[in-house]
C-alpha cells in the first residue's frame, strides 16, 4: 500500500513539473540595450573609408595591435564632405572605448613610420590625444547608459 502511494505522489509530481512549466509566463530580465552613433568630422580628404573600432575593456583596447583586433565591433565607413558616421545598434549599456582610422587606401592598414609615428589621421573617443603612445582605454572611454548616445569626434594627425 505504501509503495502504491509512494508511486502515485511521483506520479502527480511528474505531471505537475511537466504541465506548470507550460502554463507559468516567464519573465526573463532583459538586458539594457542602446545604439551608440559617432561621428568623426576633420578629415583632410573623402578617399577610403575609416576604420572604427569600439572596445568593450582595456585589455582588448590596449592589444588591438592597430588593427581592431579583439574589438567587440569594428566596421568601415565611408566619408563624404570629410565626415564618416558610424553606428553600433543592439549595444549592452557599459564603458566602451573608440579608435578610430582614415584608411585613404582601404588598405586595412595603420600605417606607421619611424618609431611607430601614424602616418594615418586617427581618432579617439573623448577627443582623447596621441602622445608618445595612444590614449590610454580610461582617458578615450564613454558610458552607454540611454537607449541612443551620439559622439563627435575630430580626426587628429600627428603634427597638428
Amino acid at each position: 500500500m505504501r509503495r502504491s502511494w509512494t508511486l502515485g505522489l511521483l506520479s502527480v509530481f511528474a505531471f505537475v513539473c511537466a504541465v506548470l512549466p507550460a502554463s507559468v509566463p516567464v519573465v526573463l530580465a532583459q538586458e539594457a540595450e542602446g545604439t551608440i552613433t559617432v561621428s568623426i568630422s576633420g578629415l583632410r580628404n573623402n578617399q577610403g573609408v575609416v576604420r572604427v573600432a569600439l572596445f568593450g575593456s582595456p585589455e582588448t583596447y590596449n592589444n588591438d595591435h592597430n588593427i581592431g583586433m579583439g574589438a567587440f565591433r569594428k566596421v568601415a565607413v565611408p566619408i563624404a564632405a570629410n565626415t564618416a558616421v558610424a553606428s553600433f545598434s543592439d549595444m549592452p549599456y557599459g564603458d566602451y572605448a573608440i579608435k578610430a582610422f582614415h584608411d585613404e587606401t582601404n588598405s586595412g592598414k595603420f600605417l606607421t613610420g619611424p618609431f611607430g609615428k601614424p602616418r594615418v589621421e586617427y581618432a579617439f573617443s573623448n577627443d582623447a590625444r596621441y602622445g608618445l603612445n595612444p590614449p590610454t582605454f580610461a582617458k578615450a572611454r564613454f558610458s552607454l547608459a540611454q537607449p541612443n548616445l551620439t559622439l563627435q569626434i575630430k580626426s587628429q594627425r600627428k603634427g597638428k
